[in-house]
């Protein structure tokens, strides 16, 4: 009976690790899965004309360096950080931007308050 049990312990114990080994290796296969896709999208980025790239916010030197990176690393987030960076440059110059008021002339007794595109009367 001993005997038994310290199989059943050893073997519960096999399959804990077993668990954790398997498990370990489905999430790495799935990440390095989702990087080689993300990597396949980012050449196809690459195919695209320099005024493409300019719409979405990158370069093709962003998008070549990106691709140049470790094939162990997932080029998108590496262009999802320059987007970002540009993205928040220019939210944070807009920011910066001073403001005009500008206060239209009354016409036929109907004026536009300054700056904030209400009607108003004259």
């Amino acid at each position: 009976m001993i005997v038994l049990s310290s199989a059943l312990s050893v073997s519960r114990a096999t399959l804990g690790n077993l668990h954790r080994v398997t498990s370990a290796a489905l999430v790495r296969t799935g990440t390095l899965v989702r990087i080689l896709r993300n990597r396949h999208e980012v050449r196809k980025l690459a195919e695209l004309d320099e005024r493409s790239l300019k719409d979405i916010g990158l370069t093709r030197s962003d998008v070549q360096g990106a691709l140049a990176a470790s094939l162990l690393s997932d080029p998108s987030l590496v262009l999802g950080d320059i987007a970002g960076m540009e993205h928040g440059r220019a939210a944070g110059h807009m920011a910066r931007l001073p403001t005009a008021k500008v206060a239209l002339p009354a016409k036929d007794g109907v004026g536009i308050k300054a700056a904030t595109g209400c009607i108003a009367p004259a």
